[in-house]
């Protein structure tokens, strides 16, 4: 996924995942990925909030007054699900995901790829 959205060019931009295969990643996946923009050289990347964000933050102790002003606030502003279906952006890019390969990368230049594991 890093080596596709580089080579698509999201240096300093700003990505917003969406669509089927954004809503089936689990909440530590979506964590993942946007913590990832640093190896694919965007500003920011986010996920909408839905059912399975709710659920993290029921597990994870959090009140359900907090739960409660979570989903309000990102219902009314935009930042829940329904928003996953058509996002207002100045691009798109599609990653099936089905494809994709895990790598790991060593942390020195130039970078080799080890292959671990293809699904």
């Amino acid at each position: 996924m890093t080596e596709f959205l580089r080579d698509a060019g999201v240096v300093s931009t700003y990505i917003e995942f969406f669509g089927d295969g954004a809503r089936q990643l689990s909440v530590g996946d979506r964590a993942s990925i946007s913590n990832m923009t640093p190896e694919y050289g965007a500003t920011a990347a986010m996920f909408y909030i839905d059912e399975q964000t709710i659920d993290y933050l029921r597990l994870t102790g959090r009140s359900e007054e907090q739960i409660k002003l979570v989903e309000q606030y990102a219902k009314q502003t935009g930042l829940w699900a329904d928003g996953m279906e058509k996002p207002n952006t100045h691009a798109s890019l599609s990653l099936i995901c089905h494809q994709s390969v895990v790598t790991w990368q060593a942390r020195r230049v130039p970078m080799p790829v080890y292959l671990l594991m293809i699904w």
